[in-house]
């Protein structure tokens, strides 16, 4: 999968989104949108461009359960070699959080024969502008030997407060 791909695709997305939640719905702009429906969009989003992603077609899931897992926000099936590629998500809450998610994506486990290729963890957070190079909950996340995809890249919602974007390719 082609993460860098992945990111670019979802964050001019989200800035697209942004606008056309701004006014009309909300000054909070992309974080009045609930969680379901980023996860739900993202899905739909890669499933448009799943050639120039997976590089094949792939199968659309989303909330599906392995055996020690409570279910997955949403899922990609090769259907030829029956192998996932899995994402959680989160938006604008504790470092907490999405250490919690994170650590699930750790624990999971192969269904039967199914195989699960790779995991991300996608963070949609709201950082005060003067922090985005230094966010605390991304800090942290990098001490407890998260990696974090290498550009983050954020657009501002109001005078303080802007939006950053990381994604996390999780390993076991």
């Amino acid at each position: 999968m082609d993460t860098s791909l992945v990111y670019d695709l979802i964050f001019n997305w989200l800035r697209f989104e942004d606008k056309t939640i701004k006014g009309p719905n909300s000054n909070k702009g992309i974080f009045f949108m609930p969680e379901l429906h980023f996860v739900f969009e993202v899905g739909k989003l890669l499933k448009i461009f799943e050639l120039e992603v997976f590089g094949k077609p792939v199968e659309w899931l989303r909330e599906q359960s392995f055996d020690n897992s409570g279910p997955i926000d949403l899922l990609f099936r090769d259907e030829e070699t029956e192998e996932y590629i899995i994402f959680e998500f989160k938006i604008a809450t504790t470092w907490h959080a999405y250490f919690k998610d994170i650590e699930k994506l750790k624990t999971l486990k192969d269904l039967n024969m199914s195989k699960i290729k790779s995991k991300y963890f996608i963070a949609l957070t709201d950082v005060f502008s003067s922090q985005l190079q230094n966010d605390p909950r991304v800090q942290k996340l990098k001490k407890k030997g998260i990696e974090i995809h290498e550009s983050l890249k954020s657009f501002e919602i109001d005078k303080k407060i802007s939006a950053l974007l990381f994604l996390c390719k999780v390993v076991q």
